[in-house]
């Protein structure tokens, strides 16, 4: 199992990129570590509200050049019966 994956969304505008990131995201296990890779600088603020609702961890934004990566880590979900 790759423990990184890659999403590019730098050709893409709101609120494509959350969608696309929701949608990847719910495809890994707990653990797994995606880096969405944007043009997009305030891509950041919708980027924590969306880790903030998900569960998931935003473990940082990295900047090359005009290019931003930022790193989730997938949540991991408690059971409801624990």
């Amino acid at each position: 199992m790759e423990n990184e994956l890659e999403l590019d969304v730098r050709k893409q505008n709101s609120p494509l990129p959350i969608i696309r990131t929701d949608r990847m995201l719910q495809k890994m296990y707990p653990g797994q570590t995606l880096c969405v890779v944007s043009a997009d600088p305030s891509l950041i603020d919708d980027m924590m509200i969306y880790c903030k609702e998900s569960g998931d961890e935003l473990i940082g934004r990295y900047p090359v050049g005009r290019i931003f990566h930022y790193k989730i880590q997938k949540g991991y979900i408690e059971s409801a019966n624990s």
